[in-house]
């Protein structure tokens, strides 16, 4: 919760300093960079959210590492879903100002394009921001599958390692030697000639 009121109070701020201090005319220079910044950031989100979880034989995990997976995983799906929202938001918004200043310039009155421009700059700072803490997220998700992974190869190995083992000794069982533990008798050698 700390996070989620942190990131909104950095994009509150960003549009509150947008609104304040960038002349409207300058606006219309930066909006279509913003617009395709964001239009990148929403494909990333839809590649991202087309991502499935690894495909591991589940009946051989730790139950509880699966659940703290799958729980992980949904938490990252509804992160991204959320910044998918507010980066549509803000490409909404971006046109409509976008349009609202481009009608000023020809004179025609729109007395909420400013506002509109904060509004937008206020949606993409918080999909930016969202999408950095996301990262985060990602990262250890990413870490648990390649735990998990990592385990059941271990796992695997050492499976492939005891039916070897247990082959070998059917193919050539172990005998002790016929006179394993008797007394021990020593011949003495002739001498040689010399």
């Amino acid at each position: 919760m700390v996070m989620i009121g942190i990131q909104l109070a950095v994009a509150s701020t960003l549009a509150v300093l947008a609104y304040l201090q960038v002349d409207t005319c300058r606006w219309l220079d930066v909006v279509p960079a913003v617009m395709i910044c964001m239009s990148i950031l929403a494909a990333a989100v839809l590649f991202r959210l087309g991502r499935g979880l690894p495909q591991l034989p589940v009946e051989r995990l730790n139950t509880e590492r699966v659940t703290t997976l799958t729980t992980a995983y949904v938490e990252v799906a509804r992160r991204l879903a959320f910044i998918l929202a507010f980066t549509t938001l803000a490409l909404l918004t971006l046109a409509i100002a976008r349009l609202a200043l481009t009608e000023r310039e020809e004179l025609i009155d729109w007395p909420i394009a400013e506002e509109l421009m904060a509004v937008s700059v206020f949606f993409s700072a918080l999909a930016l921001v969202r999408g950095i803490a996301l990262v985060k997220g990602d990262v250890d998700l990413v870490r648990l599958q390649a735990s998990l992974t990592k385990d059941e190869v271990v796992l695997r190995r050492a499976e492939e390692s005891k039916s070897r083992l247990e082959g070998s000794q059917k193919n050539h069982p172990f005998k002790m030697p016929e006179n394993y533990g008797g007394l021990a008798t020593f011949e003495a050698h002739p001498k040689s000639p010399d």
